[in-house]
Order: C-alpha cells, then structure tokens, then sequence
C-alpha cells in the first residue's frame, strides 16, 4: 500500500483515518512474517523531541504507521497546505485496532503497567468487544 505522508520537521506522518489505521494495522500484522513493526503516534512533543534527540528520530522514521494524534500535528499539515484527514488520538486509533483486529481473529497480548493494570484494561476492551481475544503476558 503506498503510504500519504505528510512530514513536519522531518517525521513523516501518515495521512490516513482512524478506519484506515485499523485496516493498516491488521495488513502489518498479516504481511510482519514474524518482524517487528512499528507504530507511532506523533504529537508535538514527540517532533520537538526529535529535533533533539537523533535516537528518537530514527525510531520515528522506521515507524510503518504513524498516526496524527494532536492538534499542533493538525495545524502543521494545514500550514504546509496538506491537511491531514482527521487527528487520531491513540485511544481512538487503539480502539480502531482492537475493532479490525477482533474482525480477522487477531489476538492481543497487554504487557507492562503495575500489578492488575493489564486485567483491568482486559476487561474493559472486552465489554466493548466481547470476542475480542486477549492474552495477558506474565
């Protein structure tokens, strides 16, 4: 799939919807042949950041999907008269995944946070998305 970019100091952002991001993300999984992908969410603390530090910026550049999760991310496609088509905070992009990922039986694995976080973010997916499955790694 050939990606829209929009690039705001140098990271490149897709420009795409948050139904398409949930597309994309199943498509990654599907074609990642046991290899990792990335996926980012770039706002503008993020693009600041990446000004500075030149790890970060290579991470974000090897990104195979990057959301445009603020504002600032908006107002920056609008000055370079390349809109983006609608922001995607990452909640609305982690729930558009966990929707098109459930829909191709895709299973989720929640690692890290403090004790009974990853159960409680569990049973709250699942009240939305009751045949969602869901794997807790120890």
């Amino acid at each position: 799939m050939q990606r829209d970019l929009v690039t705001i100091f140098g990271v490149d952002i897709d420009n795409i919807t948050a139904d398409e991001a949930g597309e994309r993300t199943v498509e990654l999984v599907k074609q990642s042949n046991k290899s990792c992908k990335i996926i980012v969410a770039p706002n503008t603390e993020f693009i600041m950041r990446a000004q500075k530090d030149r790890e970060f910026f290579d991470i974000l550049k090897k990104a195979s999907l990057a959301t445009p999760d603020s504002i600032g991310v908006m107002i920056g496609g609008k000055l370079q008269k390349k809109p983006f088509k609608e922001r995607i905070p990452g909640q609305t992009y982690f729930r558009k995944a966990i929707e098109y990922g459930t829909k191709e039986g895709l299973t989720f694995y929640f690692l890290g946070g403090k004790e009974g976080i990853a159960e409680k973010a569990k049973e709250n997916v699942l009240k939305d998305f009751p045949n969602c499955k869901i794997v807790r790694m120890p």
